[in-house]
């Protein structure tokens, strides 16, 4: 897993260090870091050229500079983007031999030493602004991001490496507003720990490949704001069965999906459950959709029981009113319960405390919480937060990158951000593959958090798989989620009836 954590929790931290924070070597060693990774990227002949704020991200960036030429012979320039900067870097680049301009001294684009343009081979390092910069960048630093992206755009861009984030880009990852109001990097140093605004979908890609540099704290102790899972908590998460097992302690899921007018959602949802791994599926709805479940999942069982989860809402119509009064009444009831499409609006008819997974799209989670489709699309950790502190539930953001916004209750695991999948998968069913996916493993008896989670991230993967690097139909997907399944497991123990 890779965890990051709210830039408060980070200044905590670093004061935490004691005399390494006051004496300036935590600052030395994520300079360190910074030089190292500058290093790595310079071609032959290739300059540096360090943009210098005020603060210690600006020290960041100075006291690289004074390693990478003193130490190593690179030629560095600092361009400063205001009055002042950390005095002790500014002095220790100077004597290094580093060029040191002041705001009034270098020319509108930077030109490198000869006239000539900054290009490949070439090292930008960014330290205008750091974790307590507002979002967005004015003046001198707004005019070198607009030039760095013109030169990305021309492909002649040096290579830029940010110290701990890329300036003007939000440090929780709200999605900036305009290109020109931040750094695109490539790299970015992000000492002790990453943070949000290098994990969420608004900003990750502004950060480019992020580099941590533990700098000897240790945050392992620190509940995360956001995590990034991998393999192993996957794999942990999945309720494997064992001999005992038979199809109702494997789970029964309740599925009240798709309507006359879409009767394929049912399908779709039906599949996703199975293949995920559920023990047995009940089906209620209208006979067209109930037909063709039967049709192509016969081992589905039709009408209302007993059951450990319920899924409620994929491809149901809002016309049909008695379905929907029989969503609400099922929504009542204390059994986990998915909701999705159809039946987000039921979330106010559960129970207090009862585990629930809300799965809506932007434009559906606008609508619930009265928001502007483009505000959840750059916020979508606040707009989930929004909505999971308001009903007590687990909130699926779904998009490009899906956030799983735990309920309060479950906060100490942060914030789950998967971006598994393939762009072939914003297709028309996928949506209620992913209700079905994330059903099963609710009746499987796995928590909200980690079966919208998990759900999520088998989900993409099966996308991948179905895929193959071409366009996708939604029950290719179903069935690759059983592989996707089988992969959380080591190859020698795939398709063994017990895990270790």
């Amino acid at each position: 897993m890779r965890a990051a954590h709210h830039p408060d929790d980070v200044r905590r931290i670093e004061q935490a260090q004691g005399e390494l924070f006051r004496d300036g070597t935590l600052m030395q060693r994520a300079a360190r870091a910074v030089a190292k990774a500058v290093d790595h990227q310079l071609g032959d002949g290739g300059r540096v050229l360090a943009l210098v704020g005020p603060g210690d991200n600006g020290g960041d960036a100075l006291w690289s500079l004074a390693m990478l030429a003193g130490e190593s012979g690179h030629p560095c320039t600092a361009l400063l983007v205001a009055e002042h900067a950390h005095e002790d870097g500014l002095a220790a680049a100077r004597q290094a031999g580093a060029q040191v301009l002041d705001p009034g001294e270098w020319e509108h684009p930077p030109r490198r030493p000869g006239g000539v343009s900054w290009g490949p081979g070439d090292v930008v390092v960014d330290g205008i602004v750091g974790l307590s910069g507002r979002p967005g960048l004015t003046g001198l630093a707004a005019e070198l991001a607009v030039w760095l992206d013109g030169l990305r755009e021309g492909a002649t861009a040096p290579h830029v490496v940010a110290v701990d984030l890329p300036s003007g880009a939000d440090p929780d990852g709200r999605q900036p507003t305009h290109p020109g109001e931040f750094i695109r990097a490539d790299t970015t140093v992000a000492p002790i720990t990453a943070k949000p605004v290098h994990l969420l979908p608004g900003t990750r890609r502004a950060c480019g490949e992020v580099v941590i540099a533990p700098l000897g704290a240790d945050v392992s102790g620190e509940p995360p704001a956001v995590r990034e899972m991998d393999h192993h908590d996957l794999a942990g998460s999945y309720p494997w069965p064992t001999p005992a097992d038979h199809k109702y302690s494997r789970g029964v899921l309740g599925v009240v999906a798709g309507s006359d007018a879409y009767p394929g959602a049912a399908v779709l949802t039906c599949s996703a459950a199975l293949h995920t791994g559920v023990g047995m599926v009940r089906y209620a709805g209208p006979q067209r959709a109930t037909d063709q479940v039967l049709a192509r999942c016969p081992e589905v069982v039709p009408g209302q029981g007993r059951v450990q989860a319920w899924l409620l809402g994929p491809g149901t119509s809002g016309d049909d009113r008695a379905r929907r009064e029989e969503m609400r009444e099922l929504a009542r009831r204390p059994e986990p319960c998915v909701l999705d499409a159809g039946a987000l609006a039921l979330v106010v008819e559960r129970p207090a405390g009862s585990a629930t997974v809300l799965t809506p799209h932007a434009g559906e989670l606008a609508g619930l919480l009265g928001w502007e489709r483009t505000d959840v699309e750059s916020d979508p950790v606040g707009a989930g937060l929004e909505a999971a502190d308001r009903w007590g539930v687990t909130v699926v953001v779904k998009g490009a990158c899906t956030v799983v916004v735990p309920a309060s209750g479950d906060r100490n695991q942060g914030v789950s951000v998967l971006d598994g999948g393939t762009a072939w998968m914003a297709t028309a069913g996928t949506g209620d593959l992913l209700a079905g996916a994330i059903g099963a493993l609710l009746a499987l008896g796995v928590t909200p958090h980690d079966a919208a989670s998990l759900g999520v991230a088998l989900h993409q993967r099966a996308g991948v798989l179905a895929s193959g690097g071409g366009p996708l139909r939604g029950l290719q997907l179903a069935r690759h989620l059983s592989t996707a399944v089988a992969e959380l497991l080591p190859a020698p123990e795939r398709g063994s009836s017990r895990a270790s």
